[in-house]
């Protein structure tokens, strides 16, 4: 499975908007100078957390009746993720506590590991290969992003948030 995003011309900023989602061939790693990214130690601890604000927050309720703006709800979001977080007790420090919560936020209200890579004006294209395989263009050359998803299903999630809005479901690998 290959997904691929590409900006369309005109876009000041990244969003679902002005990205094209669309399935390609294989990506050539010929400029990456390695084909996987390293794996999220955190992870599993950003996937509980994931699972649990979704149960425990009515997104669409806590934002349409609160009149909430997406900032707020943002905010609300965050704030509860690092209430949960600090539940799980695990020592972080300040820099990479706040990262956690930002990927958690983004996870839920947004695309999850690929934000940082959409909302990069630099980047043209994001190509997802696999889990371990997120690969962007810049200036026409090719790189092996930082990013992973926890497998298979997690991009197919990010693929049907993408593609909802348009009525649209994605095809199960296979």
């Amino acid at each position: 499975m290959v997904a691929r995003w590409t900006r369309t011309e005109g876009s000041a900023r990244a969003n679902p908007a002005t990205w094209v989602a669309r399935e390609s061939g294989m990506v050539e790693p010929a400029e990456a100078n390695t084909t996987q990214a390293p794996p999220d130690p955190y992870g599993e601890v950003k996937a509980r957390i994931h699972e649990r604000l979704i149960k425990e927050l009515d997104l669409q309720r806590f934002s349409t009746q609160a009149g909430m703006s997406a900032e707020e709800l943002r905010h609300a979001v965050e704030e509860s993720a690092t209430t949960m977080l600090a539940a799980q007790d695990i020592v972080l420090a300040r820099q990479e506590r706040l990262r956690l919560v930002r990927e958690i936020a983004d996870e839920v209200l947004a695309l999850g590991p690929l934000e940082p890579l959409l909302q990069d004006p630099t980047i043209s294209e994001v190509m997802v290969n696999g889990p371990s395989q997120v690969f962007f263009e810049r200036e026409g050359i090719l790189y092996l992003s930082r990013v992973s998803f926890r497998d298979a299903g997690h991009i197919m999630r990010i693929i049907e948030k993408i593609i909802a809005p348009l009525g649209r479901r994605g095809r199960k690998p296979g």
